[in-house]
């Protein structure tokens, strides 16, 4: 018989997962406070203000359907979409975030994957 090749085992962090979890949780927070207060949306806000521009584009007509969208277009509505979503924030009594267009940019190609 062939010895077993042994491989070194990791060893498990002793903190309980819930605590592991919750640590990850507040980084993220603090991650997305940093980049909200630089004026950069995160990525789970473009994902939404995508599929709400989407929805505008594809609702707008009866031939919306059967016309193609352009990345122009679909870019310029979803920006128009973060705004109307901060101005919602601002009317509901929450923190508004002042998204720096740059920054918005940047983030929409690299959340699309757009080549620079």
């Amino acid at each position: 018989m062939l010895d077993a090749v042994t491989t070194p085992r990791r060893t498990r962090s002793r903190q309980p997962i819930a605590a592991v979890r919750e640590g990850a949780r507040t980084r993220k927070a603090r991650q997305r406070a940093r980049e909200a207060e630089a004026g950069r949306p995160d990525a789970g806000a473009i994902d939404r203000a995508l599929g709400d521009a989407l929805r505008v584009m594809l609702n707008s007509t009866s031939e919306s359907l059967s016309r193609p969208i352009t990345l122009r277009a679909l870019l310029e509505e979803t920006r128009r979409q973060l705004r109307a979503r901060q101005r919602r924030r601002v009317k509901a009594g929450k923190a508004g975030i002042t998204y720096d267009p740059a920054l918005v940019v940047e983030a929409m190609k690299a959340r699309l994957k757009i080549p620079a």
